[in-house]
């Protein structure tokens, strides 16, 4: 049952811009998207240095996997992030869904969906504050880890 409302939710978006890491939730995330939207889905990596060569290959083979099409972009964060503040994953992420944001549009793409699920709101969770701000949709987010795997 819990695919089927996934997909479900998917089918609202419109032409969705997937926050892609080539992660686990990531991953499902884009392979639902692109089973339920096609190419009205796109998978996109954002490449602010921190992620490992290897890291970027294995998101790259998943994506293409699926099929979905992948776009690798650059981003630099501001000075919020550099300064290191307990704050600092929402400056992160505010930065990243900004980008991704602003990428997408011009391809046409209007909705943000990412691969939050509900273990990762336990504890502090500045990043999570971003996602509501910036009008992130979660499909993920009434799942554990574990349900995901």
């Amino acid at each position: 049952m819990m695919l089927r409302d996934i997909e479900r939710e998917i089918k609202k978006f419109g032409r969705v811009i997937v926050a892609y890491s080539g992660g686990v939730d990531s991953s499902l995330l884009a392979k639902l998207c692109f089973d339920v939207l096609g190419d009205d889905s796109i998978a996109v990596t954002v490449n602010d240095g921190s992620m490992p060569e290897r890291e970027l290959e294995q998101a790259k083979e998943i994506a293409n996997w699926i099929g979905i099409k992948h776009y690798i972009i650059n981003h630099k964060h501001d000075e919020n992030y550099f300064k290191n503040s307990k704050d600092r994953c929402y400056y992160c992420k505010l930065s990243i869904f900004k980008r991704l944001y602003e990428f997408g549009r011009e391809l046409g793409y209007t909705t943000l969906v990412d691969g939050t699920n509900r273990d990762e709101l336990k504890g502090h969770r500045p990043g999570y504050k971003a996602i509501i701000e910036m009008g992130v949709k979660t499909p993920l987010i009434h799942y554990t880890k574990e349900e995901i795997r």
